[in-house]
């Protein structure tokens, strides 16, 4: 059934959102060693596209990043009355349906069957929460739910073309069901925008990122 499935999805979109909204209530913090990693990734300017690769946009922001060209971007206009489109998802594993506070969304047809394999991004005027902020608010997300929770979060502090950015990794659990977590966020004129890709396997998430992440602009 594909209900747990799209159980596992919604949770990282109502985070994205809610981190920014948490955050920016929020006084600037110290950050604390002890919760938060040094950056190890450093880039004044994003890396080329790959041939392999077409490169996106973000209209609410402008962000920019690249994915591989086997990749769907869909909306849910699209989504509404494209049977075709739907089975699709649920062999991916993936919610039939689009919330509405995406500014995109997309995902690999050709992937694994379950892989849950998928890229949304959401924005809003804010700015860039520190570090501690950050992990603070996505312990709270998960806390005071039974059937809901995040672990093994990292927040690490990096240089993206868009200059200081925060990359976030964690694993959400919905029922005894876990999907593996990336997210980036980044700024660009007073929008910050939140990346994130999820997917059941955590291999396949990690080999897609770094090539993400590095041609964001």
């Amino acid at each position: 059934m594909m209900i747990s499935s799209r159980k596992l999805v919604v949770p990282v979109a109502v985070v994205a959102l809610a981190v920014l909204a948490g955050c920016s209530q929020d006084e600037p913090q110290q950050q604390n060693s002890t919760t938060t990693t040094t950056s190890t990734r450093s880039s004044s300017t994003a890396a080329p596209v790959d041939p392999r690769f077409t490169l996106h946009t973000v209209k609410k922001s402008g962000v920019q990043f690249a994915l591989p060209k086997t990749w769907k971007e869909i909306n849910a206009q699209e989504l509404a009355n494209n049977n075709a489109l739907k089975k699709e998802l649920e062999k991916a594993g993936l919610p039939t349906s689009i919330s509405s506070m995406y500014d995109f969304y997309a995902y690999d047809p050709q992937a694994a069957v379950g892989s849950q394999l998928n890229l949304n991004v959401m924005s809003q005027v804010a700015k860039l929460p520190t570090a501690e902020q950050l992990k603070e608010q996505l312990t709270l997300q998960g806390s005071g739910s039974t059937s809901l929770s995040f672990s093994d979060i990292t927040v690490t502090p990096v240089q993206t073309a868009l200059g200081d950015s925060l990359e976030t990794r964690y694993v959400t659990t919905v029922s005894g069901r876990t999907v593996q977590t990336r997210q980036l966020l980044v700024t660009k004129d007073a929008v910050t925008s939140v990346l994130t890709l999820s997917g059941k396997d955590s291999a396949a998430v990690d080999a897609l990122w770094g090539s993400i992440t590095s041609s964001v602009r």
